[in-house]
Parts: C-alpha cells; sequence; structure tokens
C-alpha cells in the first residue's frame, strides 16, 4: 500500500510542477529525494544489518525519508494555497502532528488526500476551477 501512496503523491506531485515550477518543484524534489532514494538506501540497508554498514545505511535512509516527509508537508501546504482547499490545509496539519503518533495519522491524512484529489480532479475536468 505504502508503494502505491508513494507513486500516486511522487506521479502528482511531478504534474503539478510542470504545471507551476515556480510552486511545486521543490516540494516534488524533496519528496523524491526522501521517499524515493530514502527507501531504496533503507532497502539496501536491511540485508546489510549483519555487518555495521547496514545502520548506517538505515540512519541515512531514515534522514531522507524525514526529508521527504518534509517536502510532503510543503506539497500540502502549497495545493492548499492554490485550490483554497480546507482538505489539504488539514491533511498538512496532521501530516505535521504525525510525527508524534504511530501512524494512524498518516492513514487519515491519505483519506483526505485522496477524497480532496478526486474532488479536484472532477472540478477540473467539469470546467469548474481553470488550471
Amino acid at each position: 500500500m505504502a508503494l502505491a501512496v508513494f507513486r500516486y503523491l511522487l506521479g502528482s506531485a511531478s504534474r503539478f510542477a510542470e504545471w507551476r515550477p515556480e510552486e511545486f518543484s521543490t516540494p516534488r524534489r524533496l519528496l523524491e529525494i526522501g521517499y524515493l532514494y530514502g527507501t531504496l538506501v533503507m532497502l539496501i540497508g536491511v540485508p546489510l544489518l549483519f555487518v555495521a554498514i547496514g545502520a548506517l545505511f538505515i540512519l541515512v535512509g531514515l534522514v531522507l525519508f524525514f526529508i521527504g516527509w518534509i517536502g510532503q508537508v510543503i506539497y500540502f501546504f502549497r495545493l492548499r494555497s492554490t485550490f483554497d482547499s480546507a482538505m489539504f490545509l488539514a491533511a498538512g496539519i496532521l501530516t505535521i502532528l504525525s510525527i508524534f503518533s504511530l501512524g494512524i495519522l498518516q492513514f487519515v491524512v491519505w483519506i483526505l488526500v485522496f477524497l480532496e484529489a478526486g474532488y479536484l480532479e472532477n472540478r477540473v475536468a467539469s470546467a469548474t476551477i481553470q488550471i
């Protein structure tokens, strides 16, 4: 499930960065560094845990993953300002608060994101809002 979420998130951030690079290229890059490269570094580190260097890989991966988390917060706030969306504002705030929880808030965040993304997609398709 996490892979699908990250793929969805990175894909949408890339499309928004093409549309408005001045607003979305930084969050897209942070998401890419954190969630793509951080995950890869951690995956390399797991089998290397039996040697000392594996812990270093996992630590670096976690730092990169945190960079991606910061990119996610920025991304949600930029989407909020671009589309004047209360749900993306809530998603950004809950993402910040999720650092103190064990994932339940992130689950709520993704529900909000998928609901709002679908709603905005319908509005764009029906030309209710211009992009």
